[in-house]
């Protein structure tokens, strides 16, 4: 019985350091927190059931009180696991690849945007105050890591000059349902646990995350990475 209870208060000892950890991690790449400022590049692309997606949306998070959603396109090539060995999914390489695909959307300012928690989009060429948003919750790319388990490291990889160290973990189906309320997967119904691939910079800080939603032969995948960090500004004077 003794042996029991001390490997039960083991378990519960690496599960709580293992918390710890995750959550530093996303404490540190928390806007408005140890840094000002992100921009994330989130990127949904797969099938699960039915439905097939393709999307891609640029979230800058300005001290977590100011956001810009620009849901840049759908249909858009996806940068996946598979892919990325042929193209390092570095901020210059998703910038050229938007570049080249529409020139002329990104000479316009169509994003939406929430400001102290208003919401604003624009219509007829002018900005006006909405109840809801798509993608309105960068946070909660980052944030659910944090209630993940049987979190393990893989090892270091390079991309670009920059060093990474790999871990996975996973996520029961509850902890995953804010990432599905928050764009276009609301109509997903997870049929099994997530797992999770986590890539985290040399200042312990999140710089990519893939959620893998698997339904039979098919695969969904939720693709964050963080760039830009510290260099998004105050955005309130736009929706005036």
């Amino acid at each position: 019985m003794k042996k029991i209870i001390l490997a039960i208060i083991g378990v519960l000892i690496l599960t709580g350091c293992t918390n710890k950890e995750l959550l530093s991690y996303y404490e540190n790449t928390q806007a408005g927190g140890k840094i000002d400022s992100y921009q994330l590049d989130l990127r949904i692309s797969g099938t699960y059931g039915e439905e097939s997606f393709s999307e891609a949306v640029k979230i800058d998070n300005y001290k977590g009180t100011q956001f810009k959603i620009d849901y840049v396109s759908k249909n858009l090539p996806i940068i996946t696991e598979e892919s990325e060995t042929e193209v390092e999914e570095t901020e210059e390489n998703v910038e050229n690849e938007i570049e080249d695909i529409i020139p002329d959307r990104l000479l316009q300012d169509n994003a939406s945007y929430i400001i102290d928690s208003k919401k604003y989009l624009k219509e007829e060429g002018v900005f006006k105050e909405v109840n809801s948003l798509s993608f309105s919750n960068p946070d909660v790319y980052l944030e659910t890591i944090t209630k993940g388990n049987d979190f393990e490291f893989l090892f270091d990889e390079k991309i670009g000059e920059e060093n990474y160290k790999v871990f996975t973990l996973k996520v029961s189906k509850k902890n995953m349902q804010p990432i599905l309320d928050d764009g276009v997967l609301k109509n997903i119904e997870l049929k099994e646990d997530v797992a999770v691939k986590l890539w985290i910079d040399k200042e312990d800080r999140i710089f990519r995350v893939v959620y893998y939603m698997k339904d039979g032969d098919n695969r969904l995948e939720v693709n964050a990475s963080i760039f830009r960090i510290n260099t998004i500004r105050d955005m309130s004077n736009i929706v005036r």
